[in-house]
């Protein structure tokens, strides 16, 4: 119980962050391909990586929530957000949960 009220509480600041600071709510010119998707990818992968070796219980969903709080505090700090860059971090979050080494 106490896991989902964090989650809710991050959920909810992200989305307040989400919504200040930024000059434009969505960037304009942000194509699906690009290199700097493959660089959120490997970040988001990274991320997901760490947090689920270094957690003792709720592995994948610490992941998660990490990559997506880091991914929105990142794209907060940018002049525009970008929905394609967090999709790029969750995506690599995912597929680290694949990968085993």
């Amino acid at each position: 119980m106490k896991l989902k009220k964090i989650a809710l509480i991050l959920v909810v600041v992200s989305l307040l962050l989400m919504s200040i600071g930024t000059t434009q709510i969505f960037a304009e010119n942000d194509k699906w391909i690009a290199p700097d998707k493959a660089k959120h990818f490997i970040a988001g992968f990274t991320i997901g990586k760490i947090v689920s070796e270094v957690s003792k219980s709720h592995k994948k969903i610490n992941a998660l929530l990490a990559t997506l709080t880091i991914g929105v505090a990142k794209e907060v700090g940018d002049k525009e957000f970008s929905y394609k860059d967090l999709t790029a971090n969750m995506v690599g979050c995912l597929f680290s949960f694949i990968i085993k080494f």
